[in-house]
């Protein structure tokens, strides 16, 4: 493989990400808030128990509601089951353009953080704040001008969005999450128990009411399917590379990013996942290879 097919393949990620984020964008600001586009159809969303849910035209469908500082509002959760998975495709796709691509194309970005801030999705605008923070503190000739009040501007909506969800049960079922998980790991520390074993051991210690709401974290569903080797085997490239010298920073901070992703959403088994853990493997080797001269 060249190296070249892998900015490629992230750009054209990121491309794809955009177009969806534009057609969500519209339906949820033209269908969802203003009413002027009608939904085209409804569907049978089976993530949410068979629950009847519209869409438009298959390019945008109105999953999830809630009440966001006591209006009532529908997250913008694109084409998929839920906002937090749309968030966290966003904020990859927004890290990758940043970071990795380093791309001076900030019309994609800003469509990006536009259609993140309608997800209402508090890990995806994290990752995206702290994103542009780390740019802002490494470029000298903006982080004076710009740090103190894009700090406070993030600072403030995070502080918002924060307190209005953990005065839901959410924020308790997320520690609640983290306990569990880690008792489990703890039972078999360095194999686990199974690939097929793992969540199930996981769910056997939350209580049944609780098991409908999902579990919220990749991290550990890891650990407990195959302990700490697993996790090496997945995770290694990446970790690697944070120890290498020759690995400019940008693409260090990516990968922390990414592993915050990973110890808050639940997206183990994915393709984009997997997706992620092959390209770092494809990354490692070709740094290794350029190192050695072979």
């Amino acid at each position: 493989m060249n190296k070249k097919i892998l900015p490629a393949l992230l750009s054209k990620f990121v491309n794809v990400v955009v177009i969806l984020a534009i057609f969500s964008l519209f339906f949820w600001i033209f269908g969802t808030l203003l009413n002027v586009v009608h939904p085209t159809s409804t569907v049978i969303n089976q993530w949410s128990g068979g629950r009847l849910i519209n869409s438009y035209y298959n390019l945008y469908f109105e999953t999830q509601q809630m009440i966001f500082f006591g209006i009532h509002i529908i997250r913008n959760s694109g084409i998929f089951a839920e906002s937090p998975i749309w968030g966290l495709i966003l904020s990859i796709a927004y890290v990758t353009d940043l970071l990795i691509l380093k791309s001076d194309k900030n019309n994609k970005r800003n469509i990006i953080i536009l259609t993140m801030l309608s997800t209402i999705s508090t890990t995806g605008i994290i990752i995206i704040g702290l994103a542009i923070l780390y740019k802002i503190t490494t470029n000298r000739h903006k982080a004076k001008l710009l740090l103190f009040p894009v700090t406070l501007g993030l600072g403030f909506s995070l502080l918002l969005l924060l307190s209005e969800k953990s005065e839901t049960v959410s924020a308790n079922l997320r520690v609640d999450d983290y306990n569990i998980g880690f008792k489990v790991w703890k039972a078999s520390f360095w194999i686990g128990h199974g690939l097929n074993n793992g969540i199930l051991a996981i769910q056997s210690h939350i209580p049944t009411f609780e098991r409908s709401l999902g579990y919220s974290n990749t991290l550990f569903v890891i650990l407990a399917q195959g302990g700490l080797l697993l996790f090496l085997i997945y995770f290694s490239p990446m970790i690697l590379i944070l120890f290498k010298k020759n690995i400019n920073l940008d693409f260090k901070f990516a990968i922390i990013l990414f592993f915050i992703l990973v110890t808050t959403i639940i997206f183990e088994g994915t393709f984009l996942f997997f997706w992620i853990l092959t390209l770092s493997y494809s990354y490692y080797s070709f740094v290794t290879l350029d190192k050695t001269g072979t």
